[in-house]
């Protein structure tokens, strides 16, 4: 009997102290601070206070701003794979190579226009949070643009049966394919 008194305990222990643990990430993040694991391309996590927040590395960030620049001036991913490997920059894990999917991903990230978000895995709520800029709005808003455009093109290419000689410009009003 004592044994499992003993043990509703603990288990009630445990649960107030991973509820007390949760709320205060919650309350970090909404301070400021940075909680994720990761680390962010162009940004340094810097101690401050009761936790890290981001901070711009300048090197870093002169390659994510040139990155989101020749992708806007209509330079391809294979491009910027290119240059980034003959001007020997190394990727955050120290790689010589960087893949598609990462700079993709990069082009992607809320992160540079400082947003940053965070979504609790039990509750499944997203909190918002803000953090320096590296990208200004426009430069990050030309580079959405032409993603969309891009997808768009593979989507409707990849539906494709058969090559007509006005195949690049006929789109559908509806679809977008």
């Amino acid at each position: 009997l004592i044994m499992g008194m003993f043990s509703l305990v603990s288990q009630w222990d445990n649960k107030q102290r991973l509820r007390r643990f949760k709320q205060g990430k919650i309350n970090k993040f909404l301070d400021g601070y940075y909680v994720h694991g990761t680390r962010v391309y162009g940004f340094d996590r810097v101690s401050k206070g009761k936790g890290k927040i981001l901070v711009e590395n300048k090197e870093q960030g002169k390659v994510v701003r040139k990155i989101f620049q020749m992708f806007s001036k209509g330079k391809s991913v294979k491009n910027i794979q290119d240059y980034l490997l003959q001007n020997k920059i190394k990727t955050s894990r120290g790689k010589d190579v960087w893949s598609s999917k990462q700079i993709l991903d990069m082009l992607r990230r809320e992160t540079f226009v400082g947003k940053i978000s965070w979504t609790d895995s039990s509750t499944k709520k997203t909190y918002n949070g803000t953090c320096n800029k590296i990208v200004d709005d426009k430069l990050w808003y030309d580079v959405q643009s032409r993603l969309v455009d891009i997808e768009n093109i593979s989507r409707s290419q990849s539906r494709q049966k058969h090559d007509y000689l006005l195949t690049g410009f006929l789109y559908c009003g509806v679809c977008g394919y």
